[in-house]
């Protein structure tokens, strides 16, 4: 399953905290993931060591500025793993809002981040992720049932948390630009070329970037409509 695939790219949130450097920026790239490594239980401290990625713009330093950006958003890996096994459910019509709701953010400031942390990445994997995430957070902010905060990959979303999701979003201006935002961010780098037959996502991304031509909003009603848990 595409979904398979796309966790080996999105491990690149552990391996970039771990993998040793080959290049001249090698000494800042080396301290950032060392100063990962030291705060890895501690989101808050691990947002910090971005700062040692100053000025740096290549594509390995732009992966590692996004890993950060989410894991201080406490996205680990764990919740990667089990948002993806809720998309390989092809039973249920709810696993395209439950994905979004697990791989959310804990914090909104992180996934405010994404756009420009999470751009020119060397890793189309973390950057589908990331832009899901960013969809996620504003998704999972709708929820009366659980706090976004305490979302986990033990986290259950079910009909009552997808209906709740779904029927905050659907009428609400903000929430579809920022899914138009990201929609578009995600077929650029990485929905554009998927294999839709195996990808429910982004066939719904793509379709709804054509619906709306260029008008977030159009695009996020036509991928909040397609998300819809009662079709």
């Amino acid at each position: 399953m595409i979904y398979k695939k796309l966790l080996t790219l999105c491990l690149c949130i552990a391996v970039s905290f771990t993998v040793a450097c080959e290049s001249d920026e090698n000494n800042k790239i080396a301290q950032a993931e060392s100063c990962i490594n030291e705060n890895a239980s501690n989101e808050s401290a691990i947002a910090s060591c971005s700062s040692f990625l100053k000025g740096l713009t290549s594509p390995r330093a732009n992966t590692l500025r996004c890993s950060i950006t989410l894991s201080a958003g406490g996205l680990s890996n764990e919740r990667i793993v089990s948002a993806i096994e809720v998309m390989d459910d092809a039973s249920s019509n709810e696993n395209e809002l439950q994905f979004m709701a697990l791989i959310s953010l804990n914090n909104t400031d992180s996934a405010n981040q994404i756009p420009s942390a999470c751009s020119n990445t060397d890793s189309p994997g973390i950057e589908f992720v990331a832009n899901a995430a960013r969809m996620g957070t504003t998704l999972a902010g709708f929820l009366t049932s659980i706090d976004i905060e305490d979302i986990d990959e033990e986290t259950v979303i079910g009909t009552t948390e997808v209906n709740e999701i779904y029927s905050g979003c659907a009428p609400d201006s903000a929430c579809k630009e920022l899914l138009g935002q990201s929609a578009e961010s995600m077929y650029d780098i990485f929905c554009a070329d998927a294999d839709l037959s195996e990808n429910e996502i982004c066939a719904d991304v793509n379709a709804a970037i054509d619906f709306g031509a260029g008008n977030y909003e159009d695009i996020g009603q036509a991928l909040i409509d397609a998300f819809d848990p009662t079709p």
